[in-house]
């Protein structure tokens, strides 16, 4: 894969909207080489900020979706990272939309730099 377009934008309806775009055309953009992942927690790849965070830091995002414990937590970013891996093959572009990503701390947003670089040249 050639490239990562990370959609942070802002939290609230303006992101959600968008992130529900870009799985309402999902279909069309796929025809284009271009893949929106499905299984990264839903519209608005929900599992992407959690797997970036610091795993002593429980947001509300995280322990919405039931990861505030710290073991089920480790795990997630090489479930995530080998889940955008397997979305990711045979595609020019991979594009993943989160807006709670705005929430990360400066550690996190190089834990999430390290997830994404190996998968892609650009993001």
């Amino acid at each position: 894969m050639k490239r990562i377009v990370l959609h942070i934008g802002l939290p609230g309806d303006a992101g959600a909207q968008v992130a529900q775009a870009f799985a309402d055309s999902r279909a069309k953009l796929a025809t284009a080489g271009v893949v929106v992942p499905q299984g990264l927690g839903g519209t608005g790849h929900p599992l992407l900020h959690i797997a970036a965070l610091d795993p002593a830091r429980v947001d509300l995002v995280r322990a919405r979706a039931d990861y505030a414990d710290p073991a089920r937590q480790s795990g997630l970013m090489e479930q995530v990272s080998t889940e955008i891996a397997k979305a990711a093959e045979g595609c020019d572009a991979l594009v993943l939309s989160c807006s709670t990503l705005t929430s990360l701390h400066r550690e996190e947003v190089a834990r999430l730099h390290r997830l994404l670089s190996p998968l892609a040249d650009r993001i």
